[in-house]
Formats: structure tokens, sequence, C-alpha cells
């Protein structure tokens, strides 16, 4: 089974040297659910925010994809492109059986 957690601010406790300020305890708890099922041979995907590096590398067995940047687009209309655009094409991309979302806000 595929599972992908849509927590936009997740890479950062995963890979060190990103400093994101929005990171906080339900990110911490997506990591380690999905850890958890990871060990359990389930096939784990994070959709995080784009923070920078050319690409997300893949971690004890676990596949991060990119979203948008959070500074990425004009207000006002940014919420149609580049964010729900591209998280749709991280959606696509994630070809997950479940999606586990808990954030604040758009999402």
């Amino acid at each position: 089974m595929k599972v992908c957690f849509v927590a936009n601010s997740v890479y950062p406790f995963f890979f060190s040297g990103l400093d994101y300020q929005g990171a906080g305890g339900a990110e911490y708890q997506q990591k380690m659910i999905g850890l958890a099922l990871s060990r359990r041979r389930f096939d784990v995907s994070f959709i995080s925010y784009d923070l920078g590096p050319p690409d997300f590398p893949e971690q004890d067995g676990l596949m991060f994809i990119k979203s948008f940047r959070p500074d990425a687009g004009l207000p006002g209309i940014r919420v149609f492109h580049p964010r729900l655009t591209k998280l749709w094409w991280a959606l696509k991309n994630a070809d997950a059986d479940v999606y586990y979302v808990r954030p604040a806000g758009i999402l």
C-alpha cells in the first residue's frame, strides 16, 4: 500500500541545513508515523515545500516530492498558481492509495 503525507513543512525534520520556522508538532508526528509505516513495508512518500535543494533525496525508504515554494506567486492569485497547480502535480506524482493531510490553512 502507498501512503503519502501532505506535510509542507516536514522537510527540515529529515534533512539538516534548512532553517524553516513553520515546522512543528504535527510535522514531527507525521515523520514518526511515516517511519513506522515504512518499517512495516508500506511505500511512504512526503509532499513538502520546495525549499531550494534541486532534488529531494530518498531517506530511510521514504520518498520526498516537492510542491511549491512558500513565497512563490503573486498575492491574491498564488493560491491557484503556483500553489494548487504544483500541489496537484505532486499528488499525481505520489500516486498513493491513501493521502494523509493534517495542516492548518488552505490544505
